[in-house]
């Protein structure tokens, strides 16, 4: 059972904003993503990005070789494009199989349903 103060810490956790992104790369030439739980922005001169990546996951090390990547920002009317980066995939599958997808200027991986998109390195 729950305290009273386990669930008002809940409660004003639960009011913190936050958005729905999906981090995408290249390795080996395929396109790799994952939604990001944590993306904030820390600058404007230059712009700059914070992104939060377990130390041990594909994707930063994918991200590190690259030398980029992309964020596509969903919103209601896409959020359903990251329940897909959400399931597991068999050998040869991926989330991007069957999705609308363009690279950007470095090749970055962007979702085409996305509310708006940036390129970062």
């Amino acid at each position: 059972m729950a305290s009273a103060e386990t669930s008002d810490l809940a409660a004003a956790l639960g009011r913190v904003p936050t958005g729905l992104y999906v981090v995408t790369t290249r390795a080996s030439g395929r396109p790799l993503g994952f939604v990001a739980s944590f993306l904030m922005q820390v600058g404007f001169a230059p712009p700059t990005l914070c992104v939060a990546i377990a130390k041990g996951r594909a994707h930063l090390q994918a991200i590190r070789e690259a030398g980029h990547f992309g964020v596509s920002i969903l919103d209601g009317p896409s959020e359903g494009l990251m329940g897909r980066f959400f399931r597991k995939y068999g050998p040869g599958e991926s989330p991007f199989d069957g999705l609308e997808v363009s690279d950007a200027r470095h090749g970055s991986p962007i979702l085409d349903g996305a509310l708006a998109w940036l390129e970062c390195r």
